[in-house]
């Protein structure tokens, strides 16, 4: 029997997003040194993206060129990481690793939040503040993790790895969820990043169908669904 039913409820911003390659590649180093501090925040490492670990630097150092802040733009160094990441990263569900940055750079394997976390890591690693978005697609138990970066002046850009992997183009030649997702308007966020601390609990995610209890309990299953009109 179940002693306890949970609700989750959720108010739903829905937006399009289309961005400009070309003007975004007009945001330059200089004003990524300048951000407010609630923007540079997403610059520090967490548990799952472990942006100053030494792997996932060699990792950067391998993609970009030595002198890539004199010869490439913001938008277009995360853009070659993204790429590598797709290119060399196979998609398993479940993973069967710890979900983090460095687990999957190493394992060559993941799941759509371990494709996210490598790729918040190393774009946090280059100065580019990166953040995980925990939530779930239309439809019932449609969990899924896509990424975001901010560009001064643009804002929070969209990207998702393992969708780019999966159903567009599995070499990583073209960044077809770069900046671009057809299906945004199908996707709720309920979670922004990778390290949650309060009072009461710390966790490293957000995802939909998480909840918290205190005392005894049995933990049944868990049903999510979505209908965005």
């Amino acid at each position: 029997n179940n002693l306890w039913d949970v609700n989750q409820t959720f108010t739903v911003s829905v937006c399009n997003v289309r961005v400009n390659p070309r003007l975004l590649q007009k945001v330059t180093w200089a004003q990524l040194g300048s951000l407010p501090a609630d923007i540079s925040c997403w610059l520090n490492a967490d548990p799952l993206a472990q942006s100053s670990n030494i792997a996932i630097t060699q990792f950067v150092t391998s993609v970009l060129p030595s002198n890539y802040r004199n010869t490439m733009s913001p938008y277009l160094a995360a853009r070659a990481l993204f790429l590598a990441i797709v290119k060399r990263t196979a998609y398993k569900s479940p993973p069967g690793t710890d979900g983090s940055a460095v687990g999957t750079l190493n394992a060559k394997v993941g799941d759509c939040g371990c494709f996210s976390n490598l790729i918040v890591a190393s774009l946090r690693n280059i100065g580019i503040p990166a953040r995980t978005l925990d939530g779930f697609w239309v439809g019932t138990d449609q969990w899924h993790v896509i990424m975001e970066f901010y560009l001064p002046g643009c804002g929070w850009v969209p990207a998702d790895g393992s969708s780019d992997k999966l159903w567009n183009d599995p070499s990583g030649v073209y960044a077809c969820m770069f900046g671009f997702d057809p299906e945004l308007n199908q996707f709720c966020a309920v979670g922004r990043g990778g390290a949650h601390n309060t009072s009461q609990f710390q966790t490293t995610s957000m995802q939909a169908g998480w909840f918290y209890y205190w005392g005894a309990g049995i933990y049944n299953s868990c049903v999510n669904s979505c209908s965005l009109q």
